[in-house]
């Protein structure tokens, strides 16, 4: 098939890792954004790249079963959804085939554990978090939005159906203010949370050309109708903070957990502007629950949790009795996971800031031992950890992971380290997108 090559039609056969819908013409596979499976398209081929080729769909001849109508009116444009278009129940299904081909084809997994999936959340109305982009152009026009697919143009929109109300509320209210106050030709970036209360809180960075304005347009602003508003300001692409909020770290949640045959776990997990944060609160309640029952009991063992970040995994294994070793490189987090510790008055949790690579090989020559280790590691997965886990005593891991790529490579090499896959649980923490969650449980067998 030739670049450029119009007027082809092919079927949509499934969905890919990336959101693209995936047919095949003359034994090429064909990658289609926009599409759903068993849609019958027409499209123009982009690059060949040997086996397969990216295309730009110029007609739906035909929609398929799974198609449904997308309720964003910017939704095929913005990159924040990938798959509003298509079923619920078509999504969930893509997710497991592109878990099941990553630890198949890339994990060279003959055999895998019945996959289970926690039950669907909401489908709209789930984010209490989100990353905006924003500008000022000549004219004092404010743009505030998510990229396009694939390019750094923003597309505007009145308001996210993936957000929680209040936060999307929250945003409204800060839009008008910013396009009010600001008139000098800046890019900025937001990072919006919602906390408990609610309570809105954004990290603005914005290129040093327009901080003097947005300090001033942020100075005393509040979000009307939550219960409070707190506002950092920093440098886009510097270290510099122009304002911080006092007081931090601050309550994210307060969590209840069960725990297998005892009480619930209660606790509060803390944050401050720019930390990371899971997105969805519902389905990470789901994920520690899930990950509780599959440590099994951990009473004064000693659990490595390694990219520990504010101790969302650390607390409730530590409350539940382990005695946790947290391995964050961010110390503003690891001063969130202290508060954290030190609130609920858990003495088992100890914290160090240092980075994985870094901190196993010490360990290891320390002769130190640790029966699970836990992590959840950026999307580079956590190749460092393999050749360590004799050393440490390992006997199983509990890994996060929201790429399924990479995961299935650390598996194969802790495979290869006498670990076997035992449990796979898929969460439905981002309705209408690709992402995925998960937890994989290993132990050892030789």
């Amino acid at each position: 098939m030739s670049e450029h090559q119009e007027d082809t039609v092919c079927t949509i056969e499934s969905l890919a890792a990336g959101g693209d819908g995936v047919g095949h013409v003359g034994g090429k596979a064909v990658f289609l954004p926009g599409t759903a499976p068993g849609d019958r398209v027409r499209f123009r081929a982009g690059k060949d790249h040997g086996r397969w080729l990216k295309g730009e769909v110029t007609e739906l001849v035909s929609p398929g079963p799974d198609r449904v109508e997308a309720l964003c009116p910017v939704a095929g444009e913005c990159g924040g959804c990938q798959w509003q278009h298509v079923s619920a129940e078509a999504q969930r299904r893509a997710r497991r085939e592109i878990v099941t081909d990553a630890l198949t084809r890339i994990g060279g997994l003959d055999q895998l554990p019945e996959i289970q999936e926690a039950p669907p959340g909401e489908a709209l109305g789930y984010r209490r978090r989100a990353e905006y982009q924003g500008e000022v152009v000549a004219g004092g026009n404010v743009r505030l939005g998510f990229f396009a697919a694939g390019s750094h143009r923003i597309v505007e929109h009145e308001r996210c159906l993936l957000l929680e109300a209040p936060l999307a509320d929250g945003i409204a209210a800060l839009r008008t203010q910013l396009g009010t106050r600001l008139h000098r030709p800046a890019r900025f970036q937001v990072e919006a949370t919602l906390l408990t209360g609610p309570t809105l809180q954004i990290l603005v960075r914005v290129e040093p050309a327009g901080a003097k304005e947005m300090l001033a347009a942020l100075e005393d602003w509040s979000a009307p109708g939550l219960a409070a508003t707190q506002v950092a300001v920093r440098a886009l692409g510097e270290l510099r903070a122009y304002r911080d909020p006092k007081g931090a770290p601050f309550v994210l949640e307060e969590l209840s957990l069960p725990h297998p045959g005892e009480e619930e776990l209660r606790y509060t997990l803390y944050t401050r502007p720019g930390e990371f944060v899971q997105a969805n609160a519902a389905a990470n309640r789901e994920l520690l629950a899930a990950l509780l029952a599959e440590a099994g009991p951990l009473a004064d063992r000693w659990v490595l949790d390694l990219y520990c970040g504010a101790g969302n995994l650390t607390l409730p294994l530590a409350l539940s009795g382990a005695k946790v070793l947290g391995v964050e490189t961010r110390r503003t987090a690891l001063r969130s996971a202290r508060k954290a510790a030190r609130v609920a008055r858990v003495a088992r949790a100890r914290f160090k800031a240092e980075a994985a690579g870094e901190i196993l090989p010490r360990l290891a020559a320390e002769e130190r031992r640790y029966h699970t280790v836990v992590l959840d590691p950026p999307r580079q997965g956590a190749p460092e950890l393999a050749e360590f886990l004799e050393p440490l005593g390992v006997e199983q891991i509990l890994a996060v992971s929201c790429h399924p790529a990479t995961l299935a490579r650390d598996v194969a090499a802790w495979k290869e380290r006498g670990f076997e896959l035992r449990s796979l649980r898929l969460f439905d923490f981002f309705p209408q997108t690709h992402h995925v969650e998960l937890l994989a449980a290993l132990s050892r067998t030789a």
